[in-house]
């Protein structure tokens, strides 16, 4: 994703509805649905003049807060001076709280509400406040994250916002869903770089016309339209990416299998030294290492975030997977003559696999199976043409929308491990075989058994959020109950402390894992 000061936690939208909002290619981005009238580039116009006011307000917020005690908050300033009269620029009529919610014998202190939108939660704390950390001092029990989030999962509220001045996040009920799920803005990066474009797609997601009018209709505002088409393309990529390895596997082996230098390979497999088994499982390993590579580029993992510039810059300009998937595109390149290109990835693979080849550039071995050195076995020393890879870095680059027919970028960097569970899962469908053709060895998939053998399938979030809800909670209720019991009986231990031993002493154990999917939402609970 191209936007440097944005963060998409969980399934509230995906990188290619935030790509289309930037270019109002999607519902609810001409002027009148902004309560603007004129023309089209109106909505431009409006952004624009909102950017001079807002780059004023930064200012003047800037000088206010300058002055002010290590040990002072800021609360009052974040509020007055810089984020009621930002969002005011957005549409909204934040007005203050003097009371707080109760719920279920809880409090729920929103600092504010918009009383044109149903009392729309807006939660604004100060700029030294953290959203992820429950303050010190005698505050709110919880962080201001966890606060609203708790709040809209306790009401009909479907959306709110919460910020401190520098960090905006727009959050989304999560109660049927099993992890956190918001959009973040880092409005104070953007301010301080003058990143126009990403304050451009802050107005055109969060002005307040996306936003529920009530919460009768909030399934009708276009926020949650916005979040369902994402839901949507999630699974379309999951169908495209799963196609796509499932022919990149059979591209690779045969490829493998029939390539002028592999003639020890093809005799091994002839003399049953090299299991067709063997071989799909090379070719997996082949394929989750370019999947691995392409997610921890695109999400700037590789590094550090203090890593030097100039081996960042070395690594990227001639070893990454993303300087094969950009070359992927030029048909000339695609020339069966050569083969440099493997040669090339197997020297990215190899600074990830030991220390001695990673070193140098600061990279440290990813280790495990998966990227141990002989985890290609015999393609370690076989040979690979470049119209092959770069037919298969294609395939695993783009795919083709089956509604439209469109051609989208793979988003990596917004892709989930459950994505990758679910490829796995749809390869069971298939048993690999190898048979000849004259002097030629061709790979191909057959239908298999393994799939039903193991009972393993692919189990969506509306399926695991209520068994989750329905089991796992109440073992973790019960712990933290005893750890409150343990901390009556011995007052000098921190009850976090315990609290926390205490939850990390479940052992779950998922008979039908298969994708993963559910392991992986009881560990995010847990």
């Amino acid at each position: 994703m191209r936007y440097p000061s944005i963060r998409i936690e969980g399934p509230i939208l995906t990188g290619d509805i935030l790509e289309k909002l930037a270019e109002g290619e999607v519902r609810g981005q001409k002027p009148r649905d902004f309560n603007l009238e004129g023309a089209t580039s109106k909505v431009k116009e409006e952004i624009v003049r909102a950017w001079a006011d807002v780059q004023d307000l930064w200012r003047m917020y800037q000088r206010r807060i300058s002055g002010l005690a290590e040990n002072q908050l800021g609360t009052t300033e974040t509020r007055n001076q810089w984020m009621v009269p930002l969002l005011s620029l957005l549409g909204y009529n934040p007005e203050f709280q003097h009371r707080a919610e109760l719920i279920n014998g809880k409090s729920y202190a929103i600092s504010h509400r918009d009383p044109n939108r149903d009392a729309f939660p807006i939660h604004i704390v100060g700029f030294r406040h953290s959203l992820d950390q429950k303050r010190l001092d005698s505050g709110p029990r919880m962080s201001p994250h966890a606060l609203v989030q708790e709040y809209l999962n306790l009401t009909e509220h479907l959306y709110a916002l919460v910020t401190n001045g520098y960090l905006l996040r727009l959050l989304r009920d999560s109660t049927r869903l099993v992890k956190l799920s918001y959009i973040e803005f880092n409005i104070g990066q953007i301010m301080e770089e003058g990143i126009f474009s990403d304050f451009a797609l802050l107005y055109r997601l969060l002005h307040i016309t996306r936003m529920p009018v009530s919460r009768e209709d909030a399934s009708e505002s276009l926020i949650e339209i916005y979040h369902q088409d994402s839901l949507e393309s999630g699974s379309r990529i999951r169908y495209g990416l799963s196609k796509a390895v499932e022919k990149s596997i059979a591209a690779f082996a045969n490829g493998f299998l029939n390539h002028p230098d592999n003639e020890i390979l093809r005799t091994q497999v002839r003399q049953g030294r090299l299991t067709a088994h063997t071989l799909y499982q090379y070719q997996l390993r082949l394929i989750y290492r370019l999947l691995f590579l392409m997610v921890i580029e695109e999400r700037n993992l590789v590094f550090p975030a203090n890593a030097d510039k100039a081996r960042r810059d070395i690594y990227y300009a001639y070893y990454s997977v993303s300087r094969l998937r950009g070359l992927a595109g030029r048909r000339h390149l695609a020339d069966e003559r050569y083969k440099d290109y493997w040669m090339a990835l197997r020297a990215t693979f190899r600074l990830f696999e030991a220390e001695k080849y990673g070193g140098p550039l600061n990279i440290k071995p990813l280790a495990g199976r998966l990227f141990s050195p002989d985890a290609l076995g015999e393609l370690n020393h076989a040979g690979l043409d470049n119209k092959v890879l770069m037919g298969c870095m294609a395939n695993l680059s783009v795919f083709r929308n089956p509604n439209t027919g469109q051609r989208m970028r793979v988003n990596y960097a917004a892709l989930n491990v459950e994505e990758f569970g679910s490829v796995y899962e749809g390869l069971l469908e298939f048993e690999p075989v190898i048979v000849e053709d004259g002097d030629r060895l061709h790979f191909e998939f057959v239908k298999g058994s393994e799939r039903a053998s193991t009972g393993t399938h692919y189990t969506p979030d509306e399926l695991v959020s209520p068994l989750i809800r329905h089991s796992l909670d109440y073992v973790i209720q019960d712990k933290l109950n005893q750890a409150i019991e343990e901390h009556k009986k011995s007052p000098n231990q921190e009850l976090p402390l315990l609290k926390e031993k205490a939850l990390l002493s479940i052992a779950v154990c998922d008979v039908a894992c298969g994708s993963g999917h559910i392991l992986l939402n009881v560990a995010r609970r847990i």
